[in-house]
């Protein structure tokens, strides 16, 4: 779902074909309309499929800055592409 006004995107649980045992959802937060690292902010949950329920995977920050890297860096290309 996502909320243009409010700046928010937050992803379905995903499943890759691969590993149908882990799943990992994302909430993406943008604060402004400048892209610079601060305006944005990615937050990872991720589970595993283990004795019938899914349990919850430590949040990894690195992994986070870099989804918030990789958004800011195809956005500025975009914007480069587009001008």
């Amino acid at each position: 779902s996502a909320d243009p006004f409010g700046g928010i995107i937050i992803t379905d649980w995903y499943t890759t074909q691969q590993n149908e045992n882990e799943r990992c959802k994302l909430n993406i937060f943008i604060n402004g309309s400048e892209l610079k690292t601060n305006n944005l902010k990615v937050t990872s949950f991720c589970q595993f499929f283990t004795n019938q329920k899914w349990v919850n995977i430590e949040s990894d920050n690195e992994n986070d800055i870099f989804l918030e890297n990789a958004i800011l860096n195809n956005a500025k290309k975009l914007k480069l592409k587009n001008s």
